[in-house]
């Protein structure tokens, strides 16, 4: 403790001076102040400005710990920040989600409650995204920034995971944490691995650097609920939205037809003029469905394996439709990484049989704003593929409780509180700890922690720590690109990038991107199939010579 905090110092006075830059102003706000910013931010955006903070947003100003439970929709990040601003000012805000565009549509917001000066976002692509809205923003600004040196922070959960393992610059991000406000959103959207390194991380800052929590979720199962609020201690005040709890947004129904024997259903609600959401849990059939649906003018494909800049155009013209064309039919077709990413709000979602909690997740892009009177939610069989692979470190039996249970409230409008049960219902019995996954993730900084000595730097020259089980992944550029990328800065290049499972890119041929000395740049081409509109397709073979 006593080295990280002195090598913090020495560094955070290093940057300094040698930036020639005055280190970043505090902030301190009141719930008052706050209220006026988002007023301020609502009328800028032509929207009616709130009279009051709801009774659930002023529960959480505390000075404790807090686990809240809240739909999606409720405005739990004002919650969130109603407790941060019970603060001296020089503690850090940290905001931590589950995904890079979570984070970048969260930054936006704040931005317009804070102003850019406070504010920051920090995951792997972000220097992109902050040249994407500026063309003059520098290196050395992200430098600082994922060192959480701005007073409000907005990251990915793997940002503060990964100072755990001394990667980085681990002891400034340690050093910034201390007496923090960290706000953990969206808590039930990681494995067991991942929530292991969660709650070694809140035990860790918690004892050696009083670093306080707000975590929070629209569903949380009494055994996670349990396991929180133990980490976080006696004192943890737990708040929920209990109002919206008893709202009802869609009908449930299962179906035992495949996806493809609800084309014809899909397409009525097309013609009807609806936005319809269909999601499956890999990307391989994600892309068979778009290319089945060839016919219909408006669809797109969506998920994980697109490169940067076209993911970007990608959520911009989800977004778009939707917003210039909301009587006109669309159909959007995803993986589950629409469940936390996408800010939509569809008329029916037909989806692939998944954990319960994910599905609450999917059903949250339905009837999102509570207006619409005739909102569905079909769940469909899931595939071999699903249960073997993609959740297979779900509780046993997790996949059939979920149908079963939706199976028996089939054509029902379910509330909140209805969805809450069935996710209790489903996990009932799971013993968390026992999960050799999040026995794993929780043992895993000691053990790195103890090769390096606790106070060295963690160098991964072999196969280094991960914050997210099953992503031991790297990031390629696609073959197809080499001759456009010949010429281009690297923070260009980064534009071209797609992220890949390591087991993925040695099966294909990769060469490493040369300078004009011949030194790598540290990008990597790989041989693999790609499209702008499917995006990588690991089926096809050959894939420079593919037709696309």
């Amino acid at each position: 403790k006593t080295y990280i905090l002195h090598k913090a110092i020495l560094n955070m006075s290093d940057w300094t001076a040698s930036g020639h830059r005055s280190l970043e102003k505090a902030l301190a706000y009141s719930s008052n102040e706050l209220k006026d910013r988002v007023n301020a931010k609502l009328l800028a955006e032509n929207k009616k400005p709130m009279d009051a903070f709801r009774e659930f947003q002023l529960e959480s100003l505390q000075n404790q710990n807090v686990l809240a439970i809240a739909p999606t929709g409720s405005g739990k990040t004002e919650a969130a920040l109603l407790w941060a601003s019970q603060r001296e000012g020089f503690e850090k805000i940290v905001y931590l989600l589950p995904t890079r565009v979570t984070a970048n549509a969260l930054y936006l917001r704040l931005c317009g409650y804070f102003d850019e000066v406070n504010t920051a976002v920090v995951h792997s692509s972000a220097v992109l995204y902050r040249q994407e809205l500026d063309d003059a923003y520098q290196k050395f600004d992200y430098l600082r920034e994922s060192s959480f040196f701005k007073p409000v922070t907005v990251c990915t959960v793997d940002q503060l995971l990964t100072q755990g393992f001394n990667l980085g610059r681990w002891e400034l991000k340690t050093f910034h944490l201390f007496r923090a406000k960290v706000i953990l959103d969206e808590i039930h959207a990681y494995a067991p691995y991942t929530l292991g390194l969660i709650i070694a991380s809140i035990e860790y800052l918690r004892k050696n650097f009083q670093t306080q929590f707000y975590v929070m979720t629209a569903t949380m199962p009494t055994q996670l609920k349990e396991l929180l609020r133990e980490t976080l201690g006696p004192e943890t005040v737990e708040i929920a939205e209990t109002t919206l709890l008893d709202g009802r947004r869609n009908t449930f129904r299962t179906t035992e037809k495949s996806v493809d024997d609800l084309q014809d259903e899909i397409e009525n609600w097309l013609t009807a003029g609806k936005k319809v959401l269909l999601v499956v849990n890999t990307v391989n059939e994600a892309i068979r469905l778009y290319e089945a649906y060839a016919h219909v003018p408006n669809r797109l494909c969506y998920h994980s394996k697109f490169i940067v800049k076209d993911r970007f155009e990608k959520e911009k013209s989800i977004l778009d439709n939707e917003k210039n064309r909301p009587n006109e039919g669309f159909l959007l077709i995803a993986t589950q990484v629409v469940e936390v990413s996408l800010d939509i709000d569809y008329d029916v979602l037909f989806t692939e049989n998944a954990p319960i909690d994910a599905l609450v997740q999917r059903a949250g892009r339905v009837n999102r704003k509570r207006e619409k009177p005739d909102t569905e939610v079909v769940v469909f069989p899931h595939q071999e593929v699903t249960e073997k692979y993609v959740y297979k470190n779900s509780p046993p039996g997790t996949l059939e409780k979920t149908f079963q249970f939706l199976t028996e409230k089939t054509g029902q409008r379910l509330s909140e509180n209805d969805l809450l049960e069935l996710v209790n219902d489903v996990y009932r019995g799971w013993n968390i700890k026992a999960d050799s996954s999040f026995r794993e993730g929780q043992s895993a900084y000691l053990r790195w922690q103890s090769h390096y000595n606790f106070v060295m730097d963690n160098d991964c020259k072999d196969d280094g720590p991960y914050t997210r089980e099953g992503m031991d992944s790297i990031n390629v550029i696609p073959e197809k690109f080499r001759q456009e990328c010949g010429g281009l800065q690297n923070h260009q290049k980064a534009r071209y990038e797609v992220p890949i499972r390591t087991w993925q890119a040695k099966q294909r041929r990769t060469t490493p991107d040369l300078d004009l000395k011949g030194k790598p740049t540290g990008f990597v081409y790989c041989d693999l199939a790609y499209s702008d509109e499917k995006g990588v397709q690991f089926n096809l073979k050959d894939p420079v010579t593919v037709s696309l």
